[in-house]
């Protein structure tokens, strides 16, 4: 009856019977008193005194209503200030996702998005095209009476900004997510008002730039409890593991991990252990609800990702290795998590393996706290509370102080480690055309051309063009000449040009006599990123930038210094490249050797220098540099097979025996057939 009132018309004693019946429906029926209140006359919506109290149920009980809050969303920007509540309205530049979602339980929020043209989708989403819209175009959209208290920018390290978004006349606050993206990271930040890292390390090196004002606060990541994928689930009660570890331990980004893992390898025969990875997130939670224990270490920047909360909500003990103790602001040490270090790593987990009560006791106390404060939303409520509190609000931006080429060169260098490399050229083109002295942007329009797949020959030529300007132009700029050497590197194309390009960029960054420009972060250089990491040390020279500029976030001599041993490394490793494949392993050799003197522990020249001695039969040399490799990386798969098949030519098939069988319990080994071989040929 209610609804057939509704629709038929409403008067105020309908206003009260909608209000009434809010409070009780059927969360499958909303949409239907959604489309009905959209026809009520706004004026007397406006006489409720709160209005927002019609929709309080489906905020509060947000397991049931999640899939409604869009709904929710959409009528409250339709009827805009006229709701004439506290709740507060947010511009983002995500949709969707754990903190779309957790933005639409606490804030009116509208979402602008990358697409093909300008424009606005139902009332929540503004679509633009970041090469041909700016951000006032976004605000253009916005629906009358609609203004935002914030503009938040999430996950701005893996997205483009839109330009003139340092022509906001709303507040700008950034809150990063990935801190491996520290040089785009530093640029981005001179469009917004205000920085909200979630992690204290990092918090450090954004204040000490200076450019913007720095809040940390460990929410803003909103790395958190996501109750809608495991309030269903089941916590199993018979546990088929003691211990279990699922994820990446290949990368350099976790050297740490590597060698807990391969402790806890040597402790199979005690315990029940998988190691390993999982294919889909399902199988990572079905694995982790077998669980007594599931360890997580940090990569080694440290910070909190979602995989601990992912552990509580599987119903397993939190064992956490101590880092830098940001985990101990959302878990209590001890009562709601279990924190390990390199001395007591065996000691506790015999401890909780044995002790069901003590484990158990912990793992009920940690679902209550995933439940309660650790919820994304309820994190999500505390940023924007945070937010208020702190009355951030539209400051003189870095960014309005430069010229309008160096603006745009700033914005393709933020494309540019977005991997957005069309709209980082037609920047970096803009730049160009307001100021074509400036040989920088040749620099990096060639730079974004080398990162694209496929380059064919005129685009070479191109490249090559822009790459011997920006040298010419400015001589005492060493990344243009690092660009140049890259170019040659990769094309394998000229090598003698390549050869004696390399020999006097080494002397000078050897001999320090030439003095070299600052570098200040306004040009970019070439490296790999998606590489398979044992063939390939390009993430480790970006792990090395990355690391570089946060501890010399104002760069300068320390920071210059540092760079050129970087580059000298990487150089000489191209040349002992070039005479690998030359068939010169000796001089190879050599070139390997001194990149490494400028990075000591790179377990890939460590693997190349194996490889080399092994070829010559130099098998004493070989087992050298693997030993100081596998002391680096335990559980090097490629360091592993050629190790053993040295000590089976040596015929110490005994020492191989001490080794793999630990390997072999690592699930889903990527070269698990060469392994069975060894196995075979030493049984």
């Amino acid at each position: 009856m209610i609804e057939r009132n509704i629709f038929n018309g409403q008067t105020t004693e309908d206003l009260e019977a909608i209000k009434n019946a809010l409070d009780s429906i059927p969360f499958q029926k909303l949409p239907y008193f959604l489309k009905a209140l959209k026809g009520i006359n706004c004026e007397m919506l406006s006489q409720l005194n709160e209005a927002n109290n019609i929709f309080s149920g489906f905020y509060d009980d947000h397991i049931r209503a999640i899939n409604y809050w869009p709904l929710i969303n959409d009528f409250r920007i339709e009827h805009g200030i006229k709701l004439n509540d506290n709740r507060p309205k947010i511009l983002t530049n995500v949709t969707g996702g754990r903190i779309g979602l957790s933005l639409l339980g606490n804030a009116d929020t509208i979402s602008f998005i990358n697409h093909k043209s300008l424009g606005r989708v139902q009332n929540s989403i503004i679509t633009y095209n970041i090469q041909n819209n700016s951000f006032l175009d976004i605000l253009k959209q916005l629906p009358k009476n609609w203004e935002p208290d914030y503009v938040l920018i999430f996950l701005h390290e893996v997205l483009s900004l839109p330009a003139g978004l340092e022509q906001s006349p709303y507040p700008v606050i950034g809150l990063p997510g990935d801190p491996w993206r520290f040089n785009k990271l530093s640029i981005d930040m001179k469009f917004f008002d205000a920085m909200m890292p979630a992690m204290k390390n990092m918090s450090d090196s954004y204040s000490r730039i200076g450019d913007v004002a720095t809040y940390y606060d460990s929410c803003s990541g909103i790395q958190g409890y996501v109750p809608w994928l495991f309030e269903n689930a089941l916590v199993k009660e018979e546990k088929e593991y003691d211990i279990v570890f699922t994820g990446n331990y290949e990368s350099i980004f976790h050297k740490k991990r590597r060698q807990y893992l391969w402790r806890l390898l040597k402790l199979s025969g005690q315990y029940k252990i998988f190691v390993g990875y999982t294919r889909t997130v399902e199988e990572c939670y079905e694995i982790m609800r077998k669980a007594k224990i599931v360890v997580h270490c940090p990569n080694i920047q440290g910070g909190v990702i979602l995989r601990p909360f992912e552990v509580v909500a599987c119903g397993a003990l939190l064992f956490h290795e101590e880092a830098d103790h940001s985990i101990e602001e959302f878990f209590t040490s001890e009562k709601e998590v279990v924190l390990f270090n390199e001395d007591n790593f065996e000691e506790k987990i015999k401890y909780y393996v044995e002790h069901d009560f003590a484990r158990k006791q912990i793992i009920c106390q940690a679902i209550k706290k995933n439940r309660n404060s650790n919820d994304i939303v309820f994190l999500m409520n505390n940023v924007i509370r945070k937010i208020k509190k702190l009355n951030i609000s539209v400051t003189d931006r870095p960014a309005g102080k430069l010229s309008e080429d160096m603006k745009l060169n700033a914005l393709g260098i933020s494309s540019f480690y977005a991997s957005d490399y069309d709209t980082a050229i037609s920047r970096f083109c803009e730049a160009c055309v307001k100021n074509k002295l400036n040989s920088k942007y040749y620099n990096n329009i060639a730079v974004c051309l080398m990162k694209q797949s496929v380059i064919k020959k005129e685009i070479k030529q191109k490249i090559e063009s822009l790459l011997t300007l920006a040298n010419q132009e400015n001589k005492a700029t060493v990344v243009p000449r690092f660009n140049l050497i890259s170019f040659f590197r990769l094309i394998k194309q000229d090598q003698k040009t390549f050869i004696d390009l390399a020999r006097k960029f080494i002397s000078d960054l050897e001999d320090r006599q030439n003095n070299f420009s600052e570098y200040l972060g306004d040009e970019i250089f070439f490296y790999l990123e998606q590489v398979e990491i044992e063939k390939n040390s390009d993430q480790i020279f970006r792990l090395e930038i990355e690391l570089l500029l946060k501890s010399f976030p104002k760069r300068g001599i320390e920071y210059q210094t540092n760079l050129c041993n970087s580059f000298l490394w990487k150089i000489l490793e191209y040349v002992g490249d070039y005479y690998k494949e030359s068939g010169n392993e000796l001089q190879a050799i050599e070139e390997y050797k001194k990149a490494l003197h400028y990075c000591l522990d790179n377990e890939t020249i460590l693997k190349k220098i194996a490889d080399l001695y092994f070829d010559i039969e130099d098998y004493e040399e070989s087992k050298l540099y693997l030993n100081m490799l596998l002391n680096i990386s335990p559980l090097h798969e490629n360091a592993h097979i050629l190790l053993s098949k040295i000590e089976l030519i040596q015929n110490k098939k005994e020492k191989i025996k001490e080794r793999i069988p630990y390997i072999l319990n690592i699930q889903g080994l990527k070269m698990k057939a060469k392994f069975d071989e060894i196995i075979n040929q030493i049984n």
